[in-house]
């Protein structure tokens, strides 16, 4: 059964805590390893992603915690 993680993000000089669906394992990734993004993301998703990552068979999408957080930000 998974659970739920809270992950702690900075955002300018404010902690902002993101809720995650399921924690995994830890990955170290460095960004000149990153790729971009590929046209075959949904909009949603590139409007969101910085870059990926390729993992055997799996893709790791690197958030862009501002495009995240601007607009709940402006809200305010």
């Amino acid at each position: 059964m998974s659970r739920a993680v809270g992950v702690v993000v900075e955002y300018g000089d404010e902690p902002c805590g993101l809720l995650v669906d399921e924690g995994g394992e830890v990955l170290s990734v460095s960004a000149k390893d990153g790729e971009v993004v590929p046209a075959t993301l949904s909009a949603s998703w590139r409007a969101l992603a910085e870059s990926v990552y390729r993992f055997d068979n799996r893709l790791l999408i690197a958030l862009n915690i501002a495009n995240m957080l601007e607009p709940v930000r402006a809200s305010v």
